[in-house]
């Protein structure tokens, strides 16, 4: 993936939500550039079958380190009351992502253990 913008990422990513079983297309599912009660934007916010908030996506180009966005993320998931953060590139990264899936669309946030790989 030669091209590093954030929006080539979020390409990526909304393909890899689909692949989960997300429909990116259903606002009671997936929000985009979701508005937070300090005025700042989630890039993306999941929400579980009851429409509960259950997950932020802080999406970068893939030439940033996730890592460097975790305190805007974990910002956003406090606004929201979500305990879920994914930090997304949109690609594999070398050495590997920080988190190595999402959950998938029918996650209920039962443990862990019940998400589904997905590389970011």
């Amino acid at each position: 993936m030669p091209n590093g913008n954030e929006a080539f990422s979020r390409v990526v990513i909304d393909a890899q939500l689909t692949d989960q079983g997300w429909n990116t297309q259903d606002p009671n599912s997936v929000r985009y550039e979701y508005v937070l009660p300090d005025s700042s934007r989630a890039d993306y916010v999941l929400y579980d079958r009851n429409g509960r908030s259950m997950a932020v996506i802080e999406a970068k180009r893939f030439s940033i380190n996730p890592g460097e966005a975790t305190d805007q993320a974990k910002n956003y998931a406090r606004q929201l009351g979500v305990p879920n953060v994914f930090l997304a590139l949109g690609q594999p990264a070398s050495p590997p992502p920080l988190v190595k899936s999402l959950f998938a669309k029918d996650h209920d946030a039962s443990p862990p253990d019940s998400a589904h790989p997905l590389a970011i």
